[in-house]
């Protein structure tokens, strides 16, 4: 049973969530399941909505995350993002923060919900997904472009975070 279930809460709740990235792109699978309405999408809807919902109350139970872990969270993410092209390791992470690459590791989980390699592998598919959608690259080209050595493994990766392969998104 949930401690502090967030639905069963009165009071107006108020608090800066770090896995804002992780629940937003599941409520956009919610979202593009509920409008697509494939079969078992409901059971689909149902398992996401699930799963928010237990993101937001692992934050709730976890307490306020203080200014400066949010600040050393958005410093990687920074990084991250600069940087999402090349290899990034919690090596980089620790670096980007001035702490162990154990501390910044783990700092970043806890406050997002996502390892560095999940937060790394969702940023190259949502610009492979722009790629995909507003360019004449071959998926091949993409791919290598965003990061990824081997087109399959690309692949792969963008199945599991899409649900769908890129050729879907081919405009």
């Amino acid at each position: 049973m949930w401690r502090k279930a967030i639905l069963s809460v009165v009071r107006h709740i108020k608090f800066r969530i770090g896995c804002y990235d992780l629940i937003h792109e599941r409520i956009m699978r919610l979202n593009n399941h509920w409008k697509e309405q494939l079969p078992y999408y409901d059971v689909m809807v149902n398992l996401l909505l699930m799963e928010v919902l237990v993101l937001l109350n692992r934050e709730l139970d976890q307490g306020r995350v203080t200014t400066e872990k949010h600040r050393n969270v958005e410093l990687i993410k920074g990084h991250i993002q600069r940087n999402h092209r090349r290899k990034f390791t919690k090596v980089d992470a620790g670096e980007a923060i001035r702490k162990s690459p154990n501390y910044a590791a783990t700092l970043f989980s806890n406050v997002t919900g996502q390892t560095i390699s999940e937060y790394v592998h969702s940023l190259r598919i949502r610009t492979a997904i722009y790629m995909l959608t507003e360019s004449q690259l071959t998926i091949g080209e993409i791919s290598e472009y965003i990061g990824y050595e081997d087109v399959t493994y690309f692949n792969r990766i963008f199945q599991i975070i899409k649900g769908k392969t890129p050729s879907a998104y081919k405009g």
